[in-house]
């Protein structure tokens, strides 16, 4: 082929290169800087979006949790065994057990006075008490401090063998072999000596026996472990339940430090619901606070009743009551009345639990001004304030979960305990 044929730009010739010029540098410049933008803030909407969902998330499961919480206790509350008589309880006659576990055995019992003869975690009939909404820390509970407790939130106590499991002995041949086996069970349980647990049925009087794990060696030597029926095995120990008092509150934050729960250094002030518990300590049982669901601002219980009349202007009507319970819940009612009869309360049937929860992160986004109605009655429980908390109060994301649920069990029907603060509350200890 003849070179001739080729361009003269390819026969090896130099030729000349022009660079960028200065407005073509400048337009890709741009270019660069709008497409990195582009990018970064996709990426920044991208991990708003993230935040935002795992937030979401995280206010669920502790919306889940402090419900599920209050709920099963709600559903066990008054169960103390397979026969238990709440007003036919063992006082334990000094004579083979300790007196003490009724008494000032307890570590902050949470009462400034004892309950009849036993400590106010010990009071079986009342299995569930519920204080309105408070602006301050209720004096009838003193284990609150006024540090530790968050204004517009109510209380509630309930009683009874809550976790729902039972040790029952059905090895070995003879009483005395069965309660051995029995023992071996329960003192495999971290600090079994100071745990509570209890015992009942219907063949014995007293029915229902109240005791710690060092008592169970007496209690066995004067056979006083409950058996089973005569018709079915008198050999064999009734099932023993372990024993639970537990009280809900809000705090400020997540982290109680003996009466302070001011925001602190490590940015721990969140609001929390917290489930104060009897948990084994060195001398004896204790009332300790246990966090259970941050980000909880409010929660409130309403209570659904059957067969139960109002009157035109929404007040109970004073019993007897014409309508006849058919097992359907008529209306939910908030019980912070104190005149509310003794007779209501054998008429609840179900309880209505709502929870406010917040977000776990501030948001750009802001409620201020936004009010949140937990029970339905018109009026808000909660409003943020723009000046609150350092002014981010109403930064947060937050939402109203609440869950129905059905009471089946007779002592939570019947032995609720409820009212105002300073009130002397209505009971029924009808079961």
């Amino acid at each position: 082929m003849n070179p001739s044929d080729f361009p003269a730009g390819m026969r090896g010739v130099p030729t000349q290169h022009a660079g960028l010029t200065l407005i073509e540098l400048m337009v890709s410049i741009t270019i660069g800087i709008v497409l990195s933008l582009g990018l970064v803030s996709l990426m920044v909407n991208a991990s708003r979006s993230l935040r935002a969902h795992d937030d979401s998330a995280q206010m669920q499961d502790n919306a889940t949790t402090a419900m599920r919480s209050i709920i099963d206790d709600l559903r066990l509350g008054g169960f103390y065994g397979i026969g238990a008589n709440s007003l036919d309880v063992d006082n334990l006659n000094s004579t083979y057990s300790n007196l003490s576990v009724f008494t000032s055995d307890v570590s902050n019992d949470c009462t400034a006075t004892v309950v009849t003869t036993r400590a106010w975690v010990f009071d079986l009939q009342s299995p569930i008490e519920y204080l309105g909404p408070q602006l301050t820390a209720p004096s009838k509970y003193p284990c609150i401090s006024a540090a530790n407790f968050q204004s517009g939130n109510p209380v509630l106590i309930v009683r009874g063998a809550l976790n729902g499991e039972s040790y029952l002995s059905t090895s070995g041949t003879g009483l005395a072999a069965r309660l051995t086996n029995l023992k071996t069970q329960l003192s495999a349980l971290s600090g079994f000596s100071t745990r509570v647990f209890i015992q009942s049925v219907t063949s014995e009087d007293p029915q229902t026996l109240l005791f710690k794990g060092s008592q169970f060696d007496n209690l066995a030597a004067a056979n006083k472990i409950k058996t089973m029926l005569a018709s079915d095995n008198s050999s064999t120990p009734a099932p023993v339940f372990e024993y639970q008092t537990h009280l809900y509150q809000v705090a400020p934050c997540s982290r109680m430090t003996g009466s302070d729960c001011s925001q602190s250094s490590d940015r721990r002030a969140i609001p929390t619901l917290f489930r104060w518990e009897l948990q084994p300590g060195t001398n004896g049982p204790q009332f300790v606070a246990v966090p259970l669901a941050e980000g909880v601002e409010r929660f409130s219980v309403m209570f659904g009743v059957d067969g139960v009349t109002f009157n035109a202007d929404g007040t109970i009507a004073a019993p007897p009551w014409s309508s006849t319970p058919d097992g359907i819940v008529d209306r939910f009612v908030a019980p912070t009345d104190a005149t509310i009869p003794p007779e209501f309360w054998a008429r609840v049937i179900a309880v209505r639990v709502a929870v406010l929860v917040r977000s776990p992160s501030i948001q750009t986004y802001s409620d201020a001004g936004r009010s949140y109605d937990l029970d339905d009655d018109g009026t808000a429980d909660f409003t943020c304030s723009a000046s609150a908390e350092g002014g981010t109060q109403c930064n947060y994301l937050r939402r109203v979960f609440t869950q129905v649920a059905m009471l089946r069990n007779c002592s939570g029907r019947g032995g609720f305990q409820g009212g105002t603060a300073g009130s002397t509350p209505s009971v029924n200890s009808a079961c």
